[in-house]
């Protein structure tokens, strides 16, 4: 339902904001900070979708709608990352 769009929504804030505050926190120049945002991004998808196919192989059985679900979830988290990389790339390409 929209309570788990809502759940996953802030948890990719929230993926974000950790990625936008670590590598200051680490003190990491410019440009390893914006590498290491876009990779959270990228890296987090992939992960995703490899656990998803490793845990839920597709195949008729019980686990084939928590199977879906997982898939689901991976995209639309992918998709919500894509909403953010553009807002990321015009910020940070106005400051190199």
């Amino acid at each position: 339902g929209l309570g788990n769009v809502r759940l996953v929504f802030f948890f990719t804030l929230v993926l974000v904001a950790t990625g936008w505050l670590a590598p200051r926190l680490f003190r990491l120049s410019r440009p390893d900070s914006t590498a290491v945002e876009f990779e959270v991004i990228v890296r987090n998808t992939n992960l995703g979708v490899m656990l998803k196919a490793s845990l839920f192989p597709a195949a008729a059985g019980a686990s084939t709608q928590l199977g879906d679900s997982v898939l689901f979830t991976v995209l639309l988290y992918g998709g919500l990352q894509l909403l953010v990389a553009p807002v990321l790339i015009k910020i940070y390409s106005g400051t190199q």
